[in-house]
Parts: structure tokens; sequence; C-alpha cells
């Protein structure tokens, strides 16, 4: 009759021996869990920041879009220009910021880029996430984007408006900052900014 007792009582010391670890194996895995952690925390920052971006390219590619639909059903030239629309005053246009303040679609009737009081605003846009984007144009869209009847783009000159806008999370330029390459054809497209041949979110 002992016999068995005996056996159970062994069993379950082998049980419960088999269940324990040691120290060096719970070092293991809380290294490898921790080498895991910092090779996905990089990798999910940069997968928000893309997805920031992307939001933030196809809000201002929207706005380009509209200006350009509307100046052709319109027939006459609209603009899009960096600016606000404040309830406390009328639209205007800030040429010298950046696109990232927000951005205002009218028609300008007059051509002298600038919203007046009888020229219809269209569209008052801003970023969903302001602050963490910079939108920055070289020289050509840099205050203000023209679409003629023709939908193409031209300068209030007459001349070619052709250019580039980069759009980088913050001021840091980076694997995801995003171009948005318009042709004088009014055509718009987007890529990688690495891949336009900008290193800056200057353009």
């Amino acid at each position: 009759m002992r016999r068995p007792i005996l056996w159970a009582a062994r069993g379950r010391a082998c049980i419960g021996h088999s269940r324990g670890r040691t120290l060096i194996e719970l070092l293991i895995v809380c290294s490898i869990v921790s080498a895991l952690f910092a090779g996905a925390i990089p990798s999910m920052h940069r997968f928000a920041e893309r997805n920031r971006l992307a939001a933030a390219s196809n809000q201002f590619l929207y706005a380009l879009a509209l200006a350009r639909s509307e100046a052709v059903k319109r027939e006459l030239r609209v603009v899009l220009c960096p600016g606000i629309a404040d309830p406390t005053a009328p639209p205007h246009c800030i040429p010298r910021a950046g696109w990232e303040i927000g951005w205002l679609v009218f028609a300008d009737r007059n051509n002298d880029g600038t919203v007046d009081d009888n020229e219809p605003l269209i569209l008052a846009g801003t970023l969903a996430e302001r602050g963490a984007v910079t939108i920055r144009g070289n020289r050509y869209v840099s205050h203000y984007i023209s679409f003629t009847p023709f939908g193409t783009a031209r300068m209030r000159s007459g001349a070619l408006q052709m250019g580039t806008l980069i759009v980088c999370s913050g001021e840091h330029f980076g694997p995801t900052a995003r171009a948005i390459i318009i042709s004088a054809a009014g055509r718009v497209r987007t890529t990688s900014a690495s891949r336009s041949g900008k290193s800056s979110c200057d353009p």
C-alpha cells in the first residue's frame, strides 16, 4: 500500500520540477522580448508617420483638384493660397507663411492673387494635425497656385507655373517625406520626396 503513495509523491515532485524555470532562462526570455520591442517601436513610429504624411498630402491634393475643376467650371481663374478663414475677420492670404497654416481656394476675378470681398471663397482648408506636418513649396508655388479656365497652372503674369511642394513630419526630412509635383498642364502627382530629387523640407 505504501508504494503507490510513494510513486504519487515522486510524480508530483517530478511534475513540479519540470515546471520550474531557472534565472538564466528567464533572463534569456526577457532579452528576446526586449529585442523584439526595440525593433518594433521604430517600425510603428515610421508607420504612423507615413500615414500622417499621406493624410496631409491627400488633403492638399483635394484642394488642388478642387481649385482646378472650379476654374474650368466657372471659366475664370481660381487661386489656392496659404491663409486662414478667421470667424472674426475676412479670409485673407498670408503669402510668406507655409502651407501648413491652412489654405484658401477662391475665384480670383481681378487676378490680383488676394481674396477680395466680392470674390467667392470656395474652400478654407486646414490640416487634420496642425503643428505635426509642414508643407513648403519652391519659389514657383510657395505664395500661391493659380489655375486658368483651361485647367492649366499659370502665374498671374501668364508665365508657366510648375513646382514642387514637400510634405514633412515637422521640420524633419526623412524617408517618409512626400513630394507633390504640379505640372504646367495643371496635372498633380505625388511621390516620395527622395525620389523627386529633394533632400530638404524647403525645396
